[in-house]
């Protein structure tokens, strides 16, 4: 299938188990919005303006391709996630209870939120750049736990450059953050 491009949503997911496969999804403001409720079944012959989706589930010890357009890791442990060019998703990075992973010196920019931690613990946050997203820079939610976020770019975002909910014990260390906007409600919960 061809997604029209241009568009403000390319496809909004709210329900578990929609499988996509072979689509081509081009220049809209967000090309996949998904709930951190739902799994779907997306694999990389699914594009974002040619380059391939991961959406990981229960993965241990890999790193993400460079040429990654969008990156889901749900139920991982011990991934890789840097180098990346992550722009015009719901989320431009979704990390849903993954554990001890690594994510860094990727450029996350002009999503509805930049990363977003969910029930997700015991991960490294460091060297990104987040920036001109519609909602949140960095949002932790769902119980994320011991999480280190150090040594980020956090600027311009809509929405508060890091934003904690139900998340304790984690570490915001020598980031630089500024210009963000602290505008609410921002990830689909449905």
């Amino acid at each position: 299938m061809r997604i029209t491009p241009n568009n403000t949503y390319g496809v909004a997911v709210y329900a578990s188990n929609v499988v996509f496969r072979n689509n081509q999804f081009a220049n809209n403001n967000y090309a996949i919005s998904e709930s951190v409720y739902v799994v779907s079944n997306i694999d990389t012959s699914n594009k974002i303006n040619g380059k391939p989706i991961y959406y990981w589930v229960g993965q241990h010890n890999r790193t993400v391709p460079s040429n990654a357009g969008w990156v889901v890791l749900r139920n991982c442990s011990g991934i890789t996630v840097q180098g990346l060019h992550l722009e015009h998703n719901g989320g431009g990075l979704l990390l849903c209870y993954t554990t001890n992973s690594r994510v860094s010196g990727n450029t996350i920019a002009n999503n509805l939120n930049g990363i977003i931690l969910w029930g997700s613990s015991n991960n490294m946050i460091s060297g990104n750049t987040i920036t001109n997203n519609n909602g949140y820079g960095i949002r932790l939610d769902g119980n994320s736990n011991n999480n280190v976020i150090s040594n980020n770019t956090i600027t311009a975002n809509a929405g508060d450059g890091i934003n904690f909910e139900p998340a304790t014990s984690n570490t915001v260390t020598m980031n630089h953050i500024t210009r963000n906007g602290g505008k609410r409600n921002f990830l689909p919960q449905h």
